[in-house]
């Protein structure tokens, strides 16, 4: 395999104390003698230079006596500001995200024009320049808060994604869920099994990773979970709604209790071991005080009646005591004793 092409570094290239008052552009003029002021004027505006410790690009600054004065080679990034995203960490070779709710990772319909590839995509550009790329690792659905890997060559993201278990170990989301599980913890494995297509390379049509949960607290009918995704394929909504215990805010008819609007579920951890450095960072996000109000609040009247007929219509069609049975069966032992 290729190897990455690796970022350049920056390094200082000039740096200079000031032993009076004078303004940026003339201390350029001192500390870099040998260049055109045309190209001074250049490293100001590439944001090359810092003015005490701190980039700038306003070439009239007050540089006081003692402030010290550096230029790079390679310009500091603009702060990034958006709505939807925060940039936490980047190298040479990756960039991680935090994706907000509200918008997309990538595009999944033509008219779809603001996405989260997208502005990433386009302040990098601003920054390093319009040959800049970024290339996907994960996805999030636009509902979901969580953490987003780029690589910033398609070698890099190609090593990732051929190694995945390598490299990124686990994935772990916090989730709000219908009942109360039997167990503390265990493995979800949902009623569909990875589907092979009828052709001769039987690639899957319905690929699942390994999936793990661990109740960390428990209201009256809902459960608050952490799930270890241990793979690279994330269908933890489809999982949890064929097990009947579907996000809170999640739009199935099977829901009990469908008057959340948020979904709850949110991504609050991802580790990564550097195929370069080969140090591993673990990358958190907090849980949602939301969360655990959602979790402490009682079912209606209405909501109570549904999850009743709900564990009635189980009991009847269902016989095969499977784990979602067993946690019908607890579900309806709970509200039979309000």
């Amino acid at each position: 395999m290729a190897t990455p092409t690796k970022k350049k570094h920056r390094t200082p290239i000039a740096m200079f104390i000031a032993p009076q008052s004078t303004t940026l552009l003339e201390v350029l003029d001192v500390a870099l003698p040998s260049m055109s002021r045309s190209k001074r004027k250049s490293f100001l505006q590439n944001r090359c230079v810092t003015l005490r410790g701190e980039p700038t690009t306003q070439y009239d600054a007050v540089v006081n006596p003692g402030d010290a004065v550096e230029v790079f080679n390679v310009g500091f990034p603009k702060k990034f500001a958006s709505p939807f995203a925060n940039i936490l960490w980047q190298d040479e070779y990756f960039v991680l995200v935090e994706k907000k709710t509200g918008i997309a990772t990538v595009s999944n319909h033509p008219g779809l024009k603001v996405t989260l590839f997208k502005i990433i995509a386009n302040h990098l550009k601003e920054q390093y320049g319009p040959n800049e790329k970024i290339f996907l690792l994960n996805r999030l659905d636009s509902e979901t808060h969580g953490l987003i890997l780029f690589a910033r060559s398609r070698e890099m993201q190609q090593r990732v994604l051929a190694e995945w278990k390598k490299y990124i170990p686990q994935q772990q989301f916090t989730a709000v869920v219908e009942g109360l599980f039997t167990a503390p913890e265990g493995e979800l494995k949902g009623r569909i099994q990875n589907k092979l297509k009828s052709t001769s390379n039987n690639r899957p049509t319905t690929r699942r990773s390994a999936t793990r949960y661990r109740v960390l607290a428990e209201g009256e009918y809902t459960s608050l979970i952490e799930i270890s995704l241990l793979g690279r394929f994330n269908g933890i909504r489809t999982l949890l709604i064929e097990e009947e215990q579907p996000i809170l805010g999640e739009k199935t008819p099977i829901a009990v209790i469908q008057t959340v609007k948020p979904l709850l579920i949110k991504q609050t951890s991802l580790t990564l071991i550097h195929p370069i450095s080969k140090k591993r960072f673990n990358f958190s996000l907090s849980i949602p005080s939301e969360f655990y109000k959602y979790l402490q609040k009682p079912l209606t009247r209405s909501e109570r009646a549904r999850a009743l007929e709900q564990n009635r219509l189980n009991n009847k069609n269902n016989s095969t005591g499977s784990l979602t049975d067993k946690r019908n069966t607890r579900k309806n032992k709970e509200i039979v004793k309000q």
